[in-house]
């Protein structure tokens, strides 16, 4: 049987007709996939640096995404005298620096951290007092004062971001001020008087933009404070035998307290996944303390005792849920450490930082 077959002419028309409809379809473009935004994540070491050189008054730069440091991001090199504390801010790095020198003027500092900013120095605001611990909530950057220069003066005030030289002034709260939460709308404040007793220690509160102060008074210097997942406040006191005290912040009542033998040295930072909370105890140790049970236990001692390092300050990172411990040495000529732990508690790595540093700040931006 023979097999039909198809005219030539036939094909060619097929094949013509084919590529005509072909070249007649709308071309399909695959669109770019929009670019995603770049993530900013790293944590700011502040060295106070010695007078031996190298001086090394540094803001470190740890990227936590690339998991590198850099000593200094600071591009005008040294700090000035002094630097005493550093918080985040919208992008900006804020930093006070509390000098008594006759030739160094204290200042606060408003600093870029990320980009081309980074380490670039933005604002500059002299302060005739001894500036001391910043911190911020809302739209609001808040000052406090080693102590009152006149008797009119207080110990803290509120700057504006932008303009820091822009100021409301608290008159009527003249005590060292070591801590503060913001919740509910108020501001809570730990505060002691400048006698040798530290009479008046306190948890004081701020209904905003009320300047009215109400308090209860607490045994011992308060040192910390924090809020908890019950939303009550916890203060640490450093005195002596350290007493911990449940403040509930609606009535400003004490509710409970708990002892520390050992004593509460600084830096108090909680875990709210694990409901953990950490601090630097007097007998140079890292502490776990569990709240509900009111139990305390060594997290870490010190491994650099024997090289003449001291727990400087600690920090926890609420992004990654890791623990940063900073170690200052004895010793003027040698550098700081920083050791990481996982959120599991597990140690990581150990990095070599700036002199004597003493506090890490945490921030991330999409």
């Amino acid at each position: 049987m023979k097999s039909a077959k198809i005219p030539a002419i036939f094909v060619l028309a097929f094949l013509m007709i084919f590529i005509s409809s072909c070249s007649e379809d709308e071309v399909i473009v695959t669109p770019e996939n929009p670019q995603e935004p770049e993530t900013l994540y790293g944590a700011f070491v502040l060295c106070q640096g010695t007078e031996s050189y190298p001086q090394e008054r540094y803001i470190g730069f740890y990227d936590l995404l690339k998991e590198e440091y850099e000593l200094n991001i600071y591009k005008p090199g040294l700090l000035p005298y002094a630097p005493r504390s550093i918080i985040y801010h919208n992008g900006s790095l804020y930093i006070s620096n509390s000098t008594l020198m006759v030739y160094s003027q204290s200042k606060v500092l408003k600093v870029g951290a990320w980009g081309s900013e980074q380490g670039t120095l933005q604002l500059e605001q002299n302060k005739f007092y001894v500036p001391n611990l910043l911190f911020s909530f809302n739209d609001h950057i808040g000052l406090t004062y080693f102590y009152p220069q006149e008797s009119f003066t207080g110990t803290l005030e509120f700057m504006d971001p932008g303009h820091i030289g822009v100021v409301t002034e608290f008159p009527n709260i003249k005590g060292f001020i070591t801590d503060h939460v913001y919740y509910d709308n108020k501001l809570y404040l730990t505060s002691s008087t400048y006698s040798p007793e530290f009479k008046d220690s306190s948890v004081i509160s701020i209904s905003l933009p009320d300047t009215s102060v109400s308090k209860v008074y607490l045994g011992g210097k308060p040192g910390a404070l924090i809020l908890l997942n019950n939303n009550m406040l916890l203060a640490a006191c450093t005195e002596g035998i350290s007493t911990f005290y449940y403040v509930n912040p609606a009535t400003l009542q004490k509710t409970d307290s708990v002892t520390y033998q050992n004593g509460f040295k600084k830096d108090l930072v909680f875990d709210h996944n694990r409901n953990y909370i950490y601090f630097i105890s007097a007998d140079d140790k890292i502490v776990k303390f569990n709240p509900v049970q009111k139990t305390f236990t060594t997290f870490i001692s010190n491994p650099f005792s024997a090289d003449n390092y001291i727990f400087n300050s600690i920090n926890f990172d609420p992004h990654s849920g890791k623990l940063f411990v900073l170690y200052s040495s004895n010793s003027t000529y040698v550098a700081g450490k920083m050791q990481i732990y996982s959120s599991q508690g597990y140690f990581e790595k150990t990095l070599t930082i700036g002199k004597n540093p003493i506090q890490i700040v945490f921030a991330k931006e999409n």
